[in-house]
């Protein structure tokens, strides 16, 4: 589940409940960031991973927007 929002800014649609939570990889200047970790290692594991796998990249950061289960749960993963 990635989509393309512009040149430099993916989405990754990880399941949440019954709606999704926005995680997004972004190639900013200072290297690739990882916008928030979505809720479980499982998240990490079954979206995130592959999504960068897919692209061949490795995340330089992190960045958690706020401190809610679904955008900072995988963090420790």
């Amino acid at each position: 589940m990635l989509e393309k929002i512009t040149d430099d800014i993916l989405r990754i649609k990880v399941p949440f409940a019954d709606i999704y939570t926005t995680v997004c990889i972004v190639n900013a200047p200072c290297g690739v960031v990882l916008f928030d970790t979505a809720t479980t290692a499982r998240d990490v594991d079954g979206y995130i991973a592959p999504a960068f796998e897919k692209l061949n990249l490795k995340p330089d950061y992190v960045f958690i927007s706020h401190n809610h289960g679904d955008h900072s749960g995988g963090l420790p993963r």
